[in-house]
């Protein structure tokens, strides 16, 4: 089977709808991170564990990540907080004005091996967003907490 560019997101767009569907259930993972540091790191934190983001510029921060299995083999979608790449103009500035180094968001979906290495990681469609918000609205059961809120909206009419 040979893939092109343009497959990718009908793919994508597979998982999730199978994600949505329940076929796949997800869990959420325990990642590894650097320094000992905690592997709960959320997206808005700044680094004041024992991981500092501005004494290792190119640490990436694990913020979420989620595996389920299909087909005999291990998805990984993972969210993580990375520093934004900046050019050589870009750094004399910040060293002058005290500014922080961006930090963005970056998503990736990849097939890993049972110790969770990667093994293939997946080119970065947009439609990786939805599959993300799928995922997440799977973990945290939203389906049931909407119909608990139709149920009490019915009930109080």
């Amino acid at each position: 089977m040979n893939l092109t560019t343009e497959d990718w997101p009908a793919y994508v767009q597979m998982l999730a709808k199978l994600t949505r569907e329940d076929t796949l259930k997800w869990r959420s993972v325990a990642l590894p991170t650097r320094s000992g540091a905690s592997s709960s790191l959320s997206p808005w934190d700044t680094g004041s564990s024992s991981l500092s983001i501005e004494s290792e510029p190119n640490l990436s921060q694990w913020s979420e990540a989620y595996e389920t299995d299909f087909a005999e083999r291990r998805i990984r979608l993972d969210q993580r907080r990375e520093m934004a790449r900046e050019s050589p103009m870009g750094a004399v500035f910040r060293q002058q004005t005290g500014a922080q180094r961006e930090l963005v968001n970056k998503v990736t979906l990849m097939l890993v091996d049972r110790n969770g290495a990667p093994l293939f990681v997946f080119p970065y469609v947009s439609d990786i967003q939805d599959l993300l918000a799928a995922v997440k609205a799977q973990i945290v059961d939203v389906r049931s907490f909407l119909t608990a809120v139709k149920l009490a909206a019915g009930s109080a009419a």
